[in-house]
């Protein structure tokens, strides 16, 4: 069981250092760990940049997993990052699959953080466990080129107001204008 989660982790291990062999991702990751850096610190900057390029590589994954052709992480200093797929997705599902497979990645990065975090006792941890979640979350808002969009449009109209019901009642729930 040890051998086969060591070799599974370094699979994925391996595949997460995919992009960082293509210029285009190593310069604009480094740009936007410069701008990360002038805002919030460097350690903070680096987590930062990390947990956004392991949310994008679950994007290139999923991609390549349904036999799409991707290119790397594309950094935009101080929004994020954008994986552009080479073909056209005319599959709701697929593209749902795609869409969501970056948060999902990308809630992976935030509770790695959030066990160090309580291991450790350090704060920077709990800091960037937060920050995954925020990003995380916004992603997932149905609305233009977020994750959340291409998740929406695999479903069928009963099903988008039973979410946008669910989204209205989990405001409310957590408002705190009262």
């Amino acid at each position: 069981v040890v051998v086969a989660l060591v070799a599974l982790l370094a699979g994925k291990l391996k595949f997460l250092l995919l992009g960082l062999g293509k210029a285009s991702t190593l310069l604009t990751m480094l740009a936007s760990f410069g701008v990360y850096w002038t805002a919030f610190g460097w350690p903070f900057a680096l987590g930062l940049v990390l947990s956004i390029y392991v949310h994008e590589i679950g994007h290139v994954a999923e991609l390549r997993r349904h036999g799409i052709a991707a290119g790397a992480p594309f950094f935009v200093p101080g929004l994020g990052a954008v994986v552009l797929s080479r073909t056209h997705i005319d599959d709701p599902r697929v593209d749902a699959r795609v869409g969501l497979a970056g948060p999902v990645w990308g809630l992976g990065a935030g509770l790695f953080c959030l066990l160090v975090g309580t291991i450790t006792h350090a704060q920077i941890w709990g800091a960037l466990a937060h920050m995954n979640g925020f990003i995380n979350l916004f992603n997932l808002i149905p609305f233009w080129q977020l994750d959340g969009a291409r998740g929406f449009h695999a479903l069928n109209t009963w099903q988008r107001w039973t979410v946008v019901a669910a989204i209205v009642l989990c405001w409310l729930a957590t408002s705190q204008d009262r």
